[in-house]
């Protein structure tokens, strides 16, 4: 058995490919646990969470959010404007200002 100039394991008579330094079968061999270990790893979270997602919950979930945005981006600008020019007319329980 001949040895390779790069190695201390024998090489064999007919070399096989080589992927990543490794035997293509010991390459796929790893990916394949690897990649298995972590889609197993994902399916346990994913059924120990038992995620719920009810289109009606949350559906009703984004809109109360997005009204509650809305309110508050008038609410600031609202404040803004009073800032900077004063209450607005009808807000403050007077009467027009004279023209």
């Amino acid at each position: 058995v001949a040895l390779s100039p790069n190695s201390f394991l024998p090489a064999r008579a007919g070399s096989s490919k080589m992927a990543m330094g490794m035997p293509l079968r010991h390459y796929l061999g790893t990916l394949a646990a690897s990649f298995g270990s972590m889609a197993l790893g994902s399916a346990c979270v994913h059924a120990y969470m038992q995620p719920e997602m009810s289109t009606e919950s949350v559906a009703a979930d984004f809109e109360k959010e997005a009204q509650a945005r809305r309110q508050a981006i008038e609410e600031v600008a609202k404040l803004t404007m009073d800032e900077r020019f004063g209450p607005a007319v009808g807000n403050s329980g007077g009467s027009a200002p004279p023209r």
